[in-house]
């Protein structure tokens, strides 16, 4: 069993060295490169959803969600809540907003404090929502100002 550990703890070690020419690595793109990568791969994706190969569409997010980008996130939440060439899956599409919500997306922070506004009427769940909504509201979300102020209205309401 501590072979078969050994070998694991060397491997990602070994790729890394395998990777490094000069004494830096060799297959890091610069975060400009990076982010023009990931925004080409997005907008690939929401061609394949607009064509209408919501099957493309899906795997391209899938990946890009998979591996951290909240927009791709958002984009997959969204293909979960409609239906749209998966089956509809409510807690999938949640588990998706907020992982994108926790990384500062603004539409995310928004979708995530509908969410909790609908899923109770408790003051708990209208709290959770009123925290979601400020954060997208500080990033100059527009839905989610208008949202804040309504929900405080009801939050400072005798009869809640």
């Amino acid at each position: 069993m501590a072979a078969r550990f050994a070998k694991v703890a060397v491997l990602p070690f070994a790729l890394l060295l395998t990777q490094c020419a000069d004494g830096t690595l060799s297959s890091v793109e610069p975060p400009a490169v990076q982010a023009e990568n990931e925004d080409h791969r997005l907008r690939e994706a929401l061609a394949a959803l607009e064509s209408g190969d919501p099957e493309t569409a899906w795997f391209r997010l899938w990946d890009m969600a998979i591996e951290g980008d909240p927009a791709a996130q958002v984009h997959l939440a969204r293909l979960y809540r409609e239906g749209t060439g998966i089956p509809a899956d409510p807690r999938i599409e949640r588990r998706w907003i907020e992982h994108a919500a926790t990384a500062g997306h603004p539409l995310a922070q928004y979708r995530l404090g509908e969410l909790y506004e609908a899923g109770g009427g408790d003051a708990v769940s209208r709290q959770a929502a009123a925290l979601w909504y400020e954060r997208s509201a500080a990033q100059g979300h527009a839905p989610a100002r208008q949202a804040l102020a309504r929900l405080r209205g009801q939050l400072a309401s005798p009869a809640n």
